[in-house]
């Protein structure tokens, strides 16, 4: 009988450890986890028009850890610097009902995606439409060479040159 309890306990210990050295693995994973709707921005949704129809970099001073961003419909303007300190910023996206501006592989652009407004800084791939002729001032700080380049063909290949 003492055998049999040394066995249980060494069993339920085993599960134990395992179970906390789980735990532990997995703890980055649970606390982003926990903190995804606290980096989330909703912008011109639920708020009167009058103070939600043009997004500023100062719209996000005071949270600059945001890693998406919904536009809502009642959103007008957006200044070409507005998230230029999101850093960790990875996903814009634009209610369908918005006249002004659209997304397109995480990315923002006017309405008809003739100009590109922003690549979100920590964005890792994306794709552009060929649709594309300008670029906004502050679109593409931060990127790299290369997509730098990808985005200067399609201009040129959407101008005919």
């Amino acid at each position: 009988m003492n055998a049999r309890n040394t066995i249980s306990k060494s069993i339920i210990y085993t599960i134990s450890c395992l179970f906390i050295v789980v735990l532990f693995a997995m703890s980055p994973f649970i606390a982003k986890a926990a903190n995804v709707g606290r980096f989330y921005t909703t912008v011109g949704q639920t708020v009167p028009a009058d103070d939600t129809t043009v997004v500023t970099a100062a719209t996000y001073e005071q949270n600059v850890y945001v890693t998406r961003v919904y536009i809502g419909a009642d959103v007008k303007e957006i200044a070409e610097d507005s998230f230029v300190n999101l850093h960790k910023l990875w996903l814009i996206q634009v209610d369908e009902k918005n006249p002004y501006f659209s997304t397109y592989g995480n990315c923002l652009y006017n309405k008809d995606r003739t100009k590109l407004l922003c690549v979100p800084f920590a964005l890792t791939r994306t794709q552009f439409p060929d649709t594309v002729t300008e670029v906004g001032a502050y679109a593409l700080r931060g990127r790299c060479d290369h997509t730098k380049a990808l985005v200067e063909k399609i201009i040129k290949k959407n101008k005919g040159e």
